[in-house]
């Protein structure tokens, strides 16, 4: 499978049209068609971590250097059933830029750290 049809396969299964992806990836309708067509096999770095991002994989993927499909293990863990206060920072998490995303992993590393498991303490 090449780079084009993971992107096309993603794209698909993601319900995205061409112009739709085309639109969040920051390039034509046309360009999008040349990767899909492998018309265009050197895609910038850039445009595939975008379309990677976009199609919830990883750049690795998409490249053909890792066969694992960065998606399909998201949706494995969407399934699996979680706490609702972990469902709850997720649903934070997802909404904030990278100052904030960073910040909240601070906090909770601070407080991982000022209030561990009982059962872990030593004596």
């Amino acid at each position: 499978m090449t780079i084009g049809d993971r992107i096309r396969k993603l794209r698909i299964a993601s319900n995205l049209s061409q112009v739709e992806l085309a639109q969040k990836a920051e390039i034509s309708k046309q360009t999008l068609y040349k990767y899909e067509t492998n018309i265009v096999t050197n895609i910038p770095s850039d445009k595939i971590e975008l379309l990677a991002k976009i199609l919830q994989t990883s750049p690795c993927y998409l490249m053909g250097w890792d066969e694992t499909n960065y998606s399909s293990a998201k949706t494995t863990f969407i399934n699996t059933k979680l706490e609702p206060a972990l469902e709850k920072i997720i649903n934070y998490y997802h909404q904030m830029d990278e100052i904030g995303k960073n910040s909240l992993a601070d906090q909770a590393e601070y407080l991982a750290n000022k209030h561990p498991k009982a059962n872990s303490r030593i004596g």
